[in-house]
């Protein structure tokens, strides 16, 4: 009898089902989704700062409280609280930051459609990297298919940005650079390899992300600004229960 490897199915059991991946799909597609939609409310009666830091200190520490009660060991060597926090502050500090701004301005469906731009930055930051993966002929051609896209998507706000309203412009590039800090955010996740639970991981990136989100906004003097009303109230719970976007 062959020996199995490492990766291989055990005797017995099955690959997912299909039902099991379009339920899994169903389940992105919506709460990531709606994520969108939450922020848009929350953006409205919250600063951008404020509303990250809130999300993301409370989320993560449930998840902390959750992951101690189950046994997961939570403190990490030194080294790896850094990775974390830096990871944590290019995801949930500028990328987060960036698109809960842009949605200021822009719908929550356009906001979504060009935060699409991430995986493109992504394929690009991986071609210049030392280790990085080079892209086929049909990699660049999709590559600069999906930005030909995103720019006639995004064509009529530029082209209202450009002449004039400068808080539309401000929202775009907010947006794009928020999607490129969630970018190098990604990539340094990957590569860097840290030897801790994944749930353990979220919960301390959402933790140091949030407290710097909220000092931050805090040191700007924005809470005046933060006003707690059912749409906000209702934001904040939806996205605290929600996904990290």
């Amino acid at each position: 009898m062959a020996a199995s490897s490492p990766n291989s199915v055990p005797a017995g059991r099955n690959g997912a089902s299909t039902a099991s991946i379009v339920l899994a799909f169903f389940c992105v597609y919506f709460f990531w989704g709606s994520t969108y939609t939450a922020i848009r409310v929350g953006a409205g009666e919250m600063p951008a700062l404020l509303l990250a830091g809130t999300r993301f200190l409370v989320a993560g520490l449930i998840l902390l409280g959750w992951c101690r009660w189950r046994g997961l060991r939570l403190s990490c060597p030194p080294k790896t609280m850094l990775t974390l926090s830096l990871i944590g502050l290019l995801l949930l500090g500028g990328g987060n930051v960036g698109l809960v701004y842009a949605e200021k301005s822009l719908s929550s469906g356009l906001a979504s459609l060009a935060f699409a731009v991430t995986p493109l930055y992504v394929a690009l930051i991986e071609i210049i990297l030392p280790s990085g993966e080079p892209l086929s002929f049909r990699g660049w051609l999709g590559l600069l298919l999906g930005f030909a896209g995103l720019g006639a998507l995004l064509w009529p706000s530029l082209h209202t940005g450009f002449g004039g309203d400068r808080v539309l412009l401000w929202a775009i590039i907010s947006l794009f650079a928020g999607a490129l800090s969630w970018a190098v955010g990604s990539i340094l996740s990957r590569h860097a390899r840290l030897k801790v639970d994944t749930f353990v991981a979220a919960s301390w990136q959402m933790v140091i992300a949030g407290s710097f989100n909220l000092l931050l906004g805090t040191a700007l003097g924005q809470w005046p600004q933060f006003h707690l009303n059912a749409a906000s109230v209702g934001s904040l719970a939806y996205l605290v229960t929600g996904d990290r976007c």
